[in-house]
C-alpha cells in the first residue's frame, strides 16, 4: 500500500475519532488515551510526526465538523420595570390636600 493511501485511511480514522470527541487532542492527550484509532508511534511512521498529521487533518473534510461553532443558548428577555412615580412626589401630593 502506498504511503498516500495509508495517510488517507489514517486521516479518515483519526478524523472520525476527533469528530466523536468534538475537539482536536494535543499529542500528549492523544498518547495518554487507552483506546486510540492509530497508535501514537504509528503516527510518526505514517505522517512523520503529530504536527504533520494535524496539517493533513486541517485539509480534510473532518476539520469543519470538528471545529463547528457551538450555538449559544438564547438569553431570556429581561423585562424593563414599569415607570414608577417617585415616592417623594407621592408624599408631597398627599400633604398638599
Amino acid at each position: 500500500m502506498k504511503s498516500r493511501k495509508k495517510q488517507q485511511l489514517a486521516i479518515d480514522m483519526i478524523g472520525r475519532f476527533f469528530v466523536e470527541r468534538k475537539k482536536v487532542l494535543t499529542q500528549s492527550e492523544y498518547s495518554s488515551l487507552a483506546k486510540q484509532p492509530i497508535m501514537g508511534s504509528h503516527i510518526r511512521v505514517i505522517f512523520g510526526g503529530y504536527p504533520q498529521m494535524l496539517s493533513l487533518l486541517e485539509k480534510s473534510k473532518y476539520w469543519s465538523e470538528i471545529n463547528k461553532p457551538v450555538p449559544k443558548a438564547p438569553t431570556p428577555a429581561t423585562k424593563k420595570p414599569a415607570a414608577v412615580k417617585p415616592a417623594i412626589a407621592a408624599k408631597l401630593g398627599k400633604d398638599d390636600e
